[in-house]
């Protein structure tokens, strides 16, 4: 009787041990979860991301080349932003890249999208001030840029930049897209889409480090990456989407 009691002693010790090593097991796992939770959210803001610039390409092309509209006679600027564009939006809002009606994507989808970015989730802050929207179309600007190894030498490809990107959401978007290096920092120059209709599109400025890739050889051929441009008067990640090879 003795040696049943003092098993049953034995199994009470042993799964009192195991019940408080199971819940030292949960009490870790919720602090991490914290942290998990952080990393989580960075991935999802990553890939909310390059979602929609996939959607702004698709969009882009349906106006070109389903709609037919040539790439200067465009509107590529969200409401607002006034740059003067090739296509005026209330006289012809059939050319509007930034209307779900005409291009068919939810560019506005960013306050209501699954992932509620409050602000400053993946803008951070440039030398214009600080950039603490909660929606890329806030930030994006049709610019043309030269990218090695697209098109042709003497024409620069036609993107669409989000400016100042936060660095830890710059590197899960390119760690995302398979880049090894995923804070390429290098040097390039632009020209704003801004013209009036007929005109010819303007091209950025030639030189040494004017274009992406001659720095970062990585970049070289890419369509969407984010990369540090250093060559405005502060230095910031921005998302590189080439909406048209030229």
């Amino acid at each position: 009787m003795i040696r049943n009691q003092n098993g049953n002693v034995l199994l009470i010790i042993f799964a009192a041990v195991a019940l408080f090593a199971a819940l030292s097991y949960a009490v870790t796992q919720t602090t991490r979860g914290g942290t998990d939770l952080s990393k989580e959210k960075l991935k999802l803001t990553a890939s909310y991301l390059i979602e929609w610039n996939a959607k702004a390409k698709s969009a882009y092309e349906n106006l070109r080349f389903i709609r037919g509209y040539e790439i200067n006679n465009l509107s590529l600027t969200a409401p607002g932003d006034g740059w003067s564009q090739p296509c005026d939006r209330n006289t012809d809002p059939k050319c509007v890249l930034f209307d779900h009606a005409v291009a068919g994507w939810d560019w506005l989808e960013g306050p209501l999208h699954p992932i509620s970015l409050p602000a400053n989730d993946f803008l951070t802050t440039g030398g214009g001030g600080a950039y603490n929207y909660n929606n890329p179309w806030l930030s994006a600007t049709a610019q043309l840029i030269r990218v090695e190894g697209l098109g042709s030498s003497s024409a620069a490809e036609l993107v669409m930049m989000t400016e100042v990107v936060r660095p830890d959401v710059c590197e899960e978007f390119n760690k995302q897209l398979g880049l090894t290096n995923t804070y390429p920092k290098d040097t390039f120059t632009t020209a704003q889409y801004e013209l009036n209709n007929g005109d010819p599109l303007p091209e950025p400025a030639t030189g040494a480090n004017s274009n992406i890739g001659d720095q970062v050889a990585e970049l070289a051929g890419k369509t969407l990456f984010c990369v540090v441009h250093g060559n405005f008067s502060y230095t910031a990640p921005h998302i590189i989407n080439v909406l048209e090879v030229r």
